[in-house]
């Protein structure tokens, strides 16, 4: 049975077939006209494939809320399943988090811009399920420029972001380097656990001459690593320990330990503890006025400490130097370079864990030396020696040291005068020899009447006394000259 509905005009005639018979009708003008006629109906088809379709979509995660994710789940007709997820947007919009797939674009008419206003279905999950966007252009292109999302989500070009096949540039389009970061705060590295900074300005180039870079970790306990201070010019650099800066070096050259304002090249602030066992030491000390250690050159060093005025130079303690025939060590200061000493003390203690000790001697300004406590003046053991006289009284002796005993031959007093000679190397003609009674029953008078360059002679009588004995007589030489 075949049904036709005809909205009708003006007056006509109408001939309507169904390809196994025909009618003409003459329609009279009506608003509508409805044809009812049988027909034969053909052979059936094939039954097409059975096909397998969605049932259902849901939620099966998440609450909708902005700026949160959801989980939807797909159900088909077979029993099987498939899941995408959905960002909730700020704005209201989704973002799909699978592979955006363009449908369909509409091509602008601005310059070198393809607005995308209209996604109609842009973004499919597996060809199943679309999410829209709102709009998307592609920006005039710059060269070697990447193109990236700025904090308006337009998609933007230029100087920050480049690459020109071989070196990428942050913040430059004319990189020089493989990585080349021109920004301020370059490089920033977060602690995953405390938000706080581990890293940053790993290296900055503000123009030519300012350059300022630093490495730091950092905790609750304040800055760890290195940095440069500098704005200008040369750059310093400084090691930060939290709230400290133990080591500091300038664009001078100085290097500073406990101070950021180094006036030598190691200006340390503090004690300082040097570990060496060797028998080498310290050594301080290079040529004459000069830097360097030539060979057969004279050399010189010092150690001075700072002059009650700031504005003096140093006060030389202890000074040294090493010609082609003498090795001397200065005490006091003997260097244009340096202030000398107004006293030299020496001090001593009684025991190895006494503090302070006691002054022992002192030179002062004019040149005194003085015994300033109980202790005396003399010579060490070591020093001295002994000799014994043979065959007479008159009989000479040989004792080359400074100081020691001269043994008589064993002979009776006599009130008479006698005399002997002291063969003595150290002696100098203008030296002092001192000679006095060691031991012995009989009383002696005793006097030094010639001292030359190699000796001295000891005249000697008793007071009156006879008795026979080997009386020992003491001498020092004192050393003189006579300018």
């Amino acid at each position: 049975m075949t049904t036709l509905n005809i909205t009708a005009v003006p007056a006509m005639t109408l001939t309507v077939s169904d390809g196994t018979q025909s009618v003409g009708l003459a329609v009279e003008p009506a608003p509508e006209l409805t044809l009812v006629m049988g027909a034969g109906q053909g052979p059936s088809g094939p039954q097409g494939i059975q096909g397998n379709s969605i049932t259902n979509i849901a939620r099966t995660s998440g609450t909708g809320a902005a700026g949160t994710t959801d989980t939807y789940t797909i159900y088909y007709s077979d029993n099987t399943t498939d899941t995408f997820q959905l960002y909730n947007g700020q704005n209201g919009n989704y973002i799909y988090e699978g592979v955006p797939v363009v449908q369909q674009t509409d091509i602008g008419t601005e310059p070198n811009e393809i607005p995308l206003n209209q996604y109609l279905g842009s973004m499919a999950y597996q060809d199943r399920e679309q999410v829209s966007v709102d709009s998307l252009t592609v920006p005039t292109a710059t060269p070697n420029s990447v193109a990236y999302f700025n904090g308006s989500k337009a998609l933007t070009t230029g100087s920050a972001l480049t690459f020109d096949g071989a070196s990428l540039g942050i913040g430059t389009s004319s990189p020089l380097s493989t990585l080349a970061i021109t920004q301020d705060k370059a490089v920033t590295l977060l602690s995953t656990t405390d938000n706080h900074v581990i890293g940053y300005n790993l290296r900055i180039q503000e123009g030519s001459n300012n350059r300022r870079a630093a490495f730091f970790l950092d905790d609750a306990t304040g800055e760890f690593g290195l940095v440069s201070t500098a704005t200008t010019g040369v750059p310093n650099f400084a090691l930060r320990l939290g709230g400290l800066t133990p080591l500091y070096a300038s664009s001078s050259g100085n290097v500073g330990i406990g101070t950021s304002s180094p006036g030598y090249k190691l200006d340390v602030s503090g004690s300082v503890r040097i570990r060496n066992g060797l028998q080498n030491g310290i050594v301080i000390g290079a040529d004459n006025s000069a830097t360097t250690t030539t060979d057969s050159t004279l050399k010189v060093g010092a150690i001075s400490v700072p002059h009650y005025l700031n504005a003096q130079v140093p006060v030389g303690v202890i000074a040294g130097l090493s010609t082609s025939t003498d090795n001397v060590v200065e005490i006091g200061g003997n260097t244009g370079s340096l202030n000398s000493a107004t006293q030299i003390r020496f001090y001593t203690a009684a025991t190895t864990t006494t503090g302070l000790g006691t002054e022992r001697l002192r030179v002062d300004s004019t040149g005194n030396v003085l015994v300033t406590s109980t202790g005396g003046l003399g010579y060490g053991t070591g020093s001295g020696g002994a000799v014994t006289q043979i065959t007479s009284r008159t009989a000479g002796v040989t004792l080359n040291k400074t100081n020691g005993a001269i043994t008589l031959v064993s002979a009776a007093g006599s009130a008479t005068w006698q005399s002997f000679t002291v063969t003595n190397s150290t002696v100098a003609a203008t030296d002092v020899v001192k000679v006095c009674q060691k031991s012995g029953t009989d009383l002696y008078m005793i006097h030094v009447t010639a001292v030359a360059a190699g000796s001295f002679r000891i005249t000697f009588a008793t007071t009156g006394g006879t008795t026979t004995e080997q009386p020992v007589f003491n001498f020092a030489v004192i050393k003189a000259v006579t300018a």
